[in-house]
């Protein structure tokens, strides 16, 4: 679908939300201060985090994978090992993604690279951005519209800590419609913690028409997956992370978005 109709789709919705069309979420963070400006971070080689990721529909935790820091000699990569997956994140001097990864779907490839996170974060902050997403492993690329949001800073809960974080909400239109369906449509909101230097929590979830399916109340809304990754440990800095081999870093597999949850949740 053209860019100009998924802008059309975003003004939609917007006005949706405004109405207090409510959120899939159900964990969220306790409103608090914090300071107003927050710089991007300095990477470390060898720094490694921990993660789970769980469904958000029965908290069922649905796997475990460890991120690290590493240089390939020609930058910084993040790396992401688990028991099913190996992808890396690459991204700009600035901190742009050029591949992100995504938790259980490998990673999608962006270009112009997505500013999913617009350092430095100012709570008000708004952005919006245009790109291509490409799925290497399947050969589709989609456009790609993104409207973001620096919402406030929360104190939120994971499995490993209570972090005092900035949240961040996108609402991402990917034009991958058809005859049969609507493009779909992602609702994505990232915990970011500056004690950690990543975010410690972030939930997505995404939903499309069905066109072929109707009723008197409209077409049938296509709920997907919901998806919560938690931090488990933020662990240390090591020098190890330089000793991963160059062929493990290109392993990048490519996303299947197969329609995935929600409904937006405004704050206003």
């Amino acid at each position: 679908m053209p860019l100009r109709s998924l802008a059309a789709l975003a003004l939609a919705s917007t006005v949706l939300a405004g109405c207090g069309f409510r959120g899939a979420y159900t964990a969220h963070g306790v409103a608090t201060s914090g300071p107003p400006i927050v710089a991007k971070p300095q990477l470390e080689v060898g720094r490694s985090w921990t993660y789970r990721l769980v469904n958000g529909y029965n908290s069922e935790e649905v796997s475990r994978f460890r991120e690290q820091v590493v240089d390939t000699g020609q930058g910084l990569e993040i790396a992401r090992t688990g028991s099913e997956e190996h992808v890396t994140e690459r991204f700009t001097p600035d901190g742009k993604w050029v591949t992100k990864a995504r938790p259980g779907y490998g990673a999608l490839e962006y270009s112009p690279p997505l500013e999913a996170i617009p350092f430095p974060l100012e709570v008000g902050k708004r952005w919006r951005q245009r790109t291509m997403s490409h799925d290497r492993q399947s050969g589709q690329s989609y456009p790609v519209l993104v409207y973001g949001r620096v919402v406030r800073w929360e104190r939120i809960q994971t499995e490993g800590s209570a972090y005092h974080a900035v949240r961040i909400d996108r609402h991402v239109f990917i034009g991958d419609g058809d005859f049969w369906k609507t493009d779909t449509q992602v609702w994505e909101t990232d915990w970011y913690a500056p004690s950690v230097g990543r975010v410690v929590r972030s939930e997505n979830t995404s939903g499309y028409y069905d066109l072929r399916q109707t009723s008197r109340a409209g077409a049938l809304w296509v709920k997907g997956n919901w998806n919560v990754l938690e931090l488990v440990s933020p662990g240390t800095a090591s020098k190890q992370g330089s000793a991963l081999p160059p062929s493990m870093l290109q392993r990048a597999t490519g996303i299947h978005d197969d329609g995935v949850i929600a409904f937006y949740n405004a704050v206003n």
